[in-house]
């Protein structure tokens, strides 16, 4: 696969693609985030950390930030749609496009609203480059805890964004589809939504999620899910970013159906008692936490046991 500042650097103006282009691998390693904010400095972050961007450095000090342009905005809305708005119209009115290697570009801008729906992305003033990493592996550290005797236990993850629950999420699923992983064949149905686990480009998948799971993607998890439960029989069914009682109905549907549930959810530790006083006591087996606190993917607490 290509390093990533082949993969991110076409899609950026030539202004931010000179400033950025003479940094070292160790640096695109590190690159979480590109914010771009027209006439605003422009921000990476480094995992925890945040700088500005400069003349081929990074900075602290706004005064030496390269400030984001209404022509930066404009080139690199021409870029990621490539020249063809009207194609990716979708894909901006759900807040982002996709990018090969499962890099993710957020939109922000005017919106116009019909029937309570965005209609169209009039303007456009803000992106968020996301710095995909796939971390094969990751889920070794929760595996035992989710895969018990032969037995798959319902798992949530909680965490606030960017803390990798989906890339921790993405790797439970490709361990659980694994007979080298866990000595049998199960298959996983990947419901993604917003296509951030799979991150499909052009028709293909830019992440590995294992050679016996499939995916529904760009489709409502509450409309999903039961059908994936009735027509495909899988033995688990992964749902990212579960966010409303819609959600948390149809998995437990698919749970009373006999498929085992793994999911995530933004939130923190309060986040347990909410769902629990919502009537969804013991509806997960296992609730990993995550936070960033040494980095993304950082376990605070594995509570087992409902």
């Amino acid at each position: 696969m290509d390093k990533k500042d082949n993969q991110i650097l076409p899609y950026l103006s030539l202004n931010i693609r000179k400033r950025l282009k003479s940094f070292e691998d160790n640096f695109w390693d590190k690159l979480t985030n590109i914010r771009i904010n027209v006439n605003s400095p422009v921000i990476l972050e480094l995992g925890v950390e945040r700088c500005y961007l400069s003349d081929c450095e990074t900075t602290l000090q706004v005064s030496k930030a390269y400030f984001a342009t209404p022509s930066d905005i404009a080139d690199i809305y021409e870029l990621i749609t490539a020249s063809s708005a009207y194609a990716y119209a979708h894909s901006i009115n759900e807040g982002y496009v996709t990018l090969p290697g499962g890099n993710r570009v957020g939109v922000s801008g005017n919106c116009s609203m019909e029937g309570g729906k965005i209609k169209c992305v009039k303007e456009i003033y803000a992106f968020n480059f996301r710095i995909a990493h796939e971390i094969l592996g990751v889920s070794e550290l929760v595996l035992s805890d989710i895969y018990v005797d032969g037995d798959i236990k319902n798992t949530l993850i909680i965490s606030p964004p960017g803390c990798g629950k989906t890339t921790m999420l993405r790797d439970i699923a490709r361990s659980l589809g694994s007979f080298e992983k866990i000595g049998k064949i199960k298959q996983c149905a990947i419901i993604d939504e917003r296509n951030e686990i799979v991150c499909l480009h052009n028709g293909t998948s830019q992440m590995d999620i294992g050679a016996n799971n499939f995916v529904i993607s760009n489709c409502l998890k509450s409309v999903a899910v039961p059908i994936v439960a009735r027509s495909m029989s899988p033995d688990v069914i992964v749902i990212d970013e579960m966010c409303d009682k819609k959600d948390f109905d149809s998995a437990l549907y698919a749970k009373q159906s006999g498929c085992k549930i793994v999911a995530s959810v933004h939130g923190k530790d309060e986040f347990v008692n909410e769902m629990n006083n919502a009537g969804y006591r013991n509806f997960f087996d296992t609730t990993i936490i995550l936070s960033n606190k040494k980095g993304p993917g950082t376990i605070e607490k594995i509570i087992t046991g409902g």
